[in-house]
């Protein structure tokens, strides 16, 4: 009797691979460029404050002293604390070294908040007279407020190894980052090439790339952000295949912890709560549409997992993010409201007398299309002129196709990929361009991140036609036995 024997034989390298293999070693270069200049970029002024910010490791995990003066100072509630348990840490395990004192945090506040009204153009006189004479005197109260909490204290001394240990910290969480968007890219386009374009994009802005390569702590929260985003898609699809409750809790709580680490490196993540929420009140809603429009009783078992789910996210970030703070121990609600009142102060003040603040809606509009959109690139001549367009005209045809897909995925009352894209682009322009108080460009970031996706959409979808124009339908597919492997692009 013969035995029934599939040969196998190798795929033929084709011509995508080439460009794949060109894209992947492109962006090893640059990462490779990242790591070899990053001794050489200037300095930014907030580097020294967010490496002495690591005091709090010290009193966190080294000391466990949960009830220090300290943690009830200002200093540390400035910024929450994850980005600087991630600072401590990179000093202590690499470097050995602990910063163990909260001077070098109070030399720098005290440094900031005196110069706001030293500079001979902006005394105390016109920052009153800036808006509100009220609002802005309640303002100055709070920063003599916060001077009278500022005590001299001998601060930690920081040599250049490490800035250079904070730096590359920095870096290492922006190569996951891209990786996670690059991921994201190929989830909702299924398409390699494109997705690798993205990831380039995405490391070679100008918006970017300062926040990657200097000791700051906006690749931690863009990292925990798409991290979110992406255990959300696991989320969703668990719910749909209706899986056991264990992996559809054990995912909730995954996103909850994800979502509790982005807001504790950076409030400015709270963006991607709403996003969370929405997408489980529009899956809800959804579901009571149908059953309505059916004459059906409602699915009340669809609706109870869902509505689980949000509470095991609602419940897990909520815990999380108050046991990394202890300043939140003794009383959450209040000092949580002490927290954003701080920072909403802190906000006012810097657009009041920091430059360049945005002060209309039309310089928060150009602001939006210069660093959201456009990601910092000035476009020059006709050669820029003829880019800009090309580019726009991308970012165009991926925003159609991400939400053509998306509603596609809403009439069958899903929440897809693409839906959860669109839900979190949408929340970010909005909730960003609202809020954003200064035209600093890592404070487009969130914008950023959406519209490098939106230009991986976009490229696939011009591939996609490309293949259709030229009679291609399919990437040459290996044979093995009677099946063939499937396309890299997707139907719409």
């Amino acid at each position: 009797m013969k035995n029934n024997v599939t040969i196998k034989t190798p795929r033929r390298l084709s011509f995508r691979d080439g460009v794949v293999a060109v894209l992947y070693a492109l962006l090893l270069a640059r990462f490779l460029y990242l790591y070899s200049t990053v001794d050489l970029i200037p300095g930014h002024v907030d580097e020294p404050i967010h490496i002495q910010n690591a005091y709090v490791y010290k009193l966190f995990f080294v000391d466990r002293d949960f009830s220090n003066k300290d943690w009830s100072n200002f200093i540390s509630y400035d910024e929450t604390p994850v980005g600087k348990y991630i600072f401590g840490f990179a000093l202590h395990v690499i470097n050995g070294k602990l910063v163990d004192s909260p001077g070098g945090q109070m030399d720098w506040h005290r440094h900031v908040i005196t110069d706001w009204f030293k500079n001979p153009l902006i005394t105390r006189q016109s920052f009153a007279h800036e808006q509100d004479a009220a609002n802005n005197q309640s303002l100055i109260d709070y920063c003599d407020v916060l001077l009278k909490q500022l005590r001299p204290v001998p601060a930690t001394s920081l040599d250049g190894e490490d800035f250079r240990i904070c730096r590359m910290t920095v870096l290492l969480f922006g190569v996951l980052a891209t990786g996670l968007l690059i991921m994201i890219c190929f989830h909702i386009s299924r398409n390699i090439i494109a997705s690798m374009f993205a990831g380039l994009l995405f490391v070679t802005n100008h918006v970017t790339i300062p926040g990657f390569q200097q000791a700051l702590i906006d690749s931690f929260w863009c990292f925990f952000v798409l991290l979110s985003l992406v255990l959300l898609f696991r989320l969703f699809l668990e719910i749909e295949r209706r899986q056991a409750w264990r992996r559809i809790a054990m995912f909730a709580v995954l996103v909850g912890v994800s979502l509790s680490l982005a807001l504790g490196t950076k409030l400015i993540a709270a963006y991607m709560a709403v996003t969370i929420a929405l997408s489980f009140l529009a899956n809800m809603l959804l579901i009571i549409r149908e059953a309505n429009s059916l004459g059906e009783a409602l699915p009340t078992k669809d609706l109870l997992v869902r509505t689980g789910a949000f509470a095991l996210i609602a419940i897990s970030s909520g815990l999380v993010f108050i046991l990394l703070n202890p300043f939140l121990y003794h009383d959450c609600i209040s000092n949580g409201l002490v927290l954003f009142h701080h920072r909403r102060n802190i906000m006012e003040i810097q657009a009041a007398v920091q430059f360049p603040a945005i002060h209309s809606i039309l310089e928060r509009l150009e602001a939006i299309l210069r660093y959201g959109i456009l990601l910092g690139y000035k476009v020059d001549g006709w050669l820029g002129g003829l880019f800009a367009v090309g580019y726009l005209c991308t970012l165009g045809i991926g925003l159609k196709e991400i939400v053509q897909n998306a509603f596609n995925e809403l009439s069958r009352r899903q929440i897809g990929p693409h839906a959860l894209v669109l839900i979190w682009i949408t929340t970010a322009f909005v909730m960003i361009g609202y809020t954003v108080n200064m035209q600093w460009e890592r404070y487009f970031l969130p914008m950023v991140m959406c519209t490098v996706l939106v230009f991986g959409q976009g490229v696939a979808t011009i591939l996609k036609l490309w293949k259709h124009r030229i009679g291609i339908t399919t990437e040459p597919a290996a044979s093995v036995g009677n099946e063939t492997e499937a396309p890299d692009i997707l139907p719409s």
